[in-house]
């Protein structure tokens, strides 16, 4: 191989040698054996227990109750086998198989691409198209683009802010598995997950939550050492594990008894008991140890026979290791097989021979006549057409020793750049291997770029960071690392990754030689970074500086854009004064789409600072403005900001209509996030207009919404309003299960204004239980939450709900001096749907107190404006025939 052998290698091959000379006859593997025959299978021995665990789990898929089966192991244990046989039992069952390799990490979703690849055909697709919606294949047509040549017609995607897009990704890649598997039941293999690019990990995460309701069996296997290693696959595959529908295997080595029967099964002869036996203990049970062992010894005997030895003893010389049965038999090949192996190593998990062979020329018959004895002798296979070691484990005993790496790599990557200029992510790869840096930085940036157009950014993270480190290795300038810089920041903002897109910025704004618009660009990033983390001091500090250097350059589009940042920092911090007018000034400087957005926050900023009318005109501009822009995402959230202005002035009808729009929107463009709000703003109006089940419907869609894109805010916010229906409904159990639920995260993020609205539901449930004080503690605490926050719709629910505790317990006084208040506060700000709710229980009070006329007043006025949208209006008739 280039390099001394191990001592143990030079042991095991001086034992043969000994052997050769002593005259005995060896163990000898029939001809026709397993072992042997390159196109038969190796028998599965043991597993019984193993595989009924996987049986069950894959039967499950033939009546709608999918899951998820791990297999793990340490190398060599036979993890493959195990899948394979798998597979055999899902045919047999009429289940469809997808396999994806997990192993092909270098470009984005490569697992997921090559399993729908196996799997589309024209019919096929034509099938899946019933089943699920345009906008979900549109997506999914980036990752197998024969979809797009065979449905032309499918809808252009519309544009999503780069999160979203993300998730949407996520989403159609679980729509497109479901959809296949309600065609017909699926088993989806994924092996070697240890090693797959982590947008694929997400994805199986992803699709692993919703996988108990279908048709989908997902199986995945890997090497629990190697996946601890990588935090992203450790934290998939735990959560995985915690699933009701999740099953584990743990793949042991095998028994002394398994090993004989391996050893039966594989070579087809019986082998002296003593000598399995001590196989047996030598290889610890691993089958791959054990098989690698038999074909060293046998390749030997038949050397040692053409060689014109004699028999030999049946002494039985083992390796001590895996490593060093592989190293002894390739230390036997010839130098010309040898150096193929090398640059099949080299290439990566697979290669296909044309590339190899640019790479390093040869007699093409030469070549291929080496190729085809290391595929007879069980070390390479063919697959497809391309060639791979039959076992990852091979590849490391034979890319442990090369020398001169980098004149390999830069060979490779000169074959691929002629034969395949489509393949950027391994050209990449194997120039930044071989030092040339510039090179690396170009490929590696247009990997990226694929990266992003197919929604993975944690590949175009790993792609750009790459291009960075290449850039500066050859010393590139400036502007083409403040380019890297800004796709790392972008992608991992995408991601979540907030201690690493501070240390881009940070990067960004260190280059010193950056113009002045790109260090506005790099302050403007930063800003939004604190804001979104909460930082809104430093934030307007940042946005400030970025707005200085614009007015410096009198640029009014980047000022627009400054102004736009302050106005949504005021915004989220509760400064809806400031946010107003920064967002005003935004609306004076913006054009276009960037006018559209800052008027749809304008428009929120007004709804906020309860100015409806002004709010309502905002939001109506920005929506003839994003028709315009044929901007359907701009088009969502204007709907859903007339249907919180119209819900919040007390025109619950027209909040449906606006709700409804936004609701069908989102979902025709695979906007989920959005959806999720307004189904949680639907259901709300579809309560206040009297219709509770069809409101409970729609929160349970939202909260299923939610937990789908992992947003733990959206699931509590669903849940808080979903439990203040239930407690009306007199579901109290569902309502104390949600709101604590609620209140753990709420209180976790000290978000005041969503734990004001989970203690007025917990006040409820402890009115209903007759906790009298245990209520109006909740209350006070909501109260001083909604007055810090100047949120007086919640304080107008919190005081509603004080003046029912103070009604029931007998505090009839200070309940009129409640609804009151809290009238007072519902006539100052419009919420007209409160008032006739708040004007009977003031007349059940002075009805209490003896007061009868007080109370027949108050009962006929809250008749009187009793309307379509009334917060519990069913209660209104009634207290005024009491």
């Amino acid at each position: 191989l280039g390099s001394e052998p191990a001592p143990e290698t030079t042991a095991l091959f001086e034992s043969i040698a000994a052997e050769r000379e002593s005259g005995a006859v060896p163990f000898r593997p029939a001809a026709s054996s397993p072992l042997l025959d390159k196109d038969a299978q190796i028998p599965l021995v043991g597993r019984r227990d193993e595989r009924a665990i996987g049986l069950t789990v894959i039967e499950g898929a033939l009546t709608s109750q999918g899951g998820i089966l791990l297999v793990e192991g340490a190398a060599g244990v036979g993890k493959s086998r195990f899948l394979d046989a798998l597979i055999d039992d899902a045919n047999w069952r009429g289940i469809g198989v997808l396999r994806g390799d997990a192993g092909l990490a270098r470009q984005s979703y490569a697992p997921i691409s090559t399993a729908l690849d196996q799997s589309l055909s024209r019919l096929r697709v034509d099938q899946l198209g019933a089943q699920i919606e345009p906008v979900w294949l549109r997506k999914i047509a980036s990752l197998t683009p024969r979809i797009s040549d065979w449905m032309p017609d499918l809808p252009p995607s519309a544009a999503l802010r780069p999160s979203e897009e993300s998730h949407r990704m996520l989403e159609a890649i679980s729509h497109v598995f479901v959809g296949l598997s309600n065609i017909s039941p699926l088993l989806l293999v994924l092996d070697d997950f240890d090693a797959a690019d982590d947008d694929t990990v997400r994805a199986i995460r992803h699709l692993s939550n919703i996988a108990a309701d279908s048709r989908l069996v997902i199986v995945v296997s890997y090497q629990k050492a190697v996946a601890a290693d990588r935090e992203i696959v450790w934290d998939c595959l735990r959560d995985i594990d915690g699933l009701p529908n999740t099953r584990r295997i743990d793949l042991k080595p095998l028994s002394e008894q398994e090993t004989t029967e391996l050893i039966r099964l594989s070579t087809a002869a019986d082998m002296e008991p003593a000598t399995s036996s001590r196989l047996h203990e030598e290889t610890g049970g691993n089958p791959l140890f054990v098989l690698e062992t038999l074909r060293a010894q046998h390749e030997y005997h038949v050397a040692a026979a053409a060689s014109g030895a004699t028999a030999l003893t049946d002494r039985f010389p083992l390796p001590d290791s895996v490593q060093d049965a592989i190293g002894v038999r390739i230390a036997a090949l010839a130098p010309s097989q040898i150096e193929l192996l090398r640059w099949l190593a080299v290439a990566g998990v697979e290669a296909e021979p044309e590339v190899l062979l640019s790479a390093n020329p040869r007699p093409r018959p030469e070549f291929f006549l080496d190729l085809e004895a290391l595929v007879q002798r069980g070390i390479v296979a063919n697959r497809d057409g391309r060639y791979r070691f039959v076992h990852q484990q091979v590849r490391r005993v034979v890319d442990q020793d090369i020398e001169d790496r980098e004149s390999y790599h830069r060979a490779l990557a000169t074959s691929l750049e002629a034969l395949h200029p489509e393949w950027p992510e391994s050209i990449a790869h194997h120039y930044a291997a071989a030092g040339e840096g510039r090179w690396a930085a170009m490929y590696a940036e247009q990997a990226a770029a694929r990266a992003i157009n197919v929604k993975a950014y944690a590949n175009a993270a790993k792609f750009y960071t790459m291009a960075l480190a290449s850039a500066d290795d050859a010393g590139l300038d400036d502007a083409t690392r403040f380019r890297l810089l800004s796709g790392i920041e972008e992608s991992l903002d995408v991601l979540g990754d907030r201690a690493g897109q501070t240390e881009a910025l940070q990067a960004m704004s260190d280059i010193g030689s950056g113009t002045d618009s790109e260090r506005a660009e790099t302050l403007r990033r930063i800003a939004w970074l604190q804001a979104h983390t909460d930082r809104f001091d430093y934030a307007i500090i940042t946005a400030e500086e970025a707005l200085d250097i614009d007015r410096e350059l009198d640029d009014e589009l980047a000022m627009a854009q400054d102004h736009r940042v302050l106005g949504m920092i005021g915004l989220w911090s509760g400064n809806a004064g400031e946010a107003i007018s920064h967002l005003e000034q935004a609306t004076s400087l913006a054009r276009g789409e960037q006018l559209a957005e800052a008027t749809e926050a304008l428009g929120r900023a007004l709804t906020a600072a309860q100015r409806y009318d002004e709010a309502s005109r905002q939001a109506e501009n920005a929506l003839r403005l994003f028709v315009a822009a044929d901007n359907r995402r701009g088009q969502a959230e204007a709907l859903g900001s007339l249907g919180v202005i119209t819900m919040e002035r007390g025109e619950s009808e027209a909040a449906l209509d606006f709700y409804q729009r936004a609701i069908h929107v989102c979902r025709a463009i695979g906007y989920q996030h959005g959806e999720g709000v307004n189904l949680v703003n639907h259901a709300n109006a579809l309560w206040y207009t009297g219709r509770a089940a069809e409101a409970l419907d729609q929160f349970e869609e939202a909260i299923d919404v939610f937990r789908s894109l992992s947003n733990r805010r959206g699931e509590a916010v669903a849940r808080a309003n979903a439990a203040a229906l239930h407690h009306t409904i007199g579901d109290n159990i569902t309502a104390q299960l949600y709101s604590e639920q609620s209140f753990e995260y709420f209180t976790e993020v000290q978000n005041d204004v969503g734990l004001a609205q989970v203690l007025c539901n917990l006040a409820d449930i402890a009115r209903a239980r007759g906790r009298f004080d245990e209520a109006r503690s909740h209350l006070t605490t909501a109260l001083a939450g909604t007055r810090a926050s100047d949120n007086h719709w919640l304080e107008i629910q919190a005081l509603h709900a004080l003046s029912l505790v103070e009604l029931e317990s007998g505090n009839h006084q200070h309940a009129i001096v409640v609804a009151d208040e809290a009238l007072g506060v519902s006539r100052s700000y419009g919420f007209g749907d409160f008032s006739p709710n708040l004007l009977s229980i003031r007349g059940m009070a002075h009805l209490a107190l003896g007061e009868l006329e007080q109370a027949l007043a108050s009962t006929q006025e809250a008749v009187k404006h009793l309307h379509r949208g009334s917060i519990r209006a069913y209660l209104i008739p009634h207290r005024h025939a009491v």
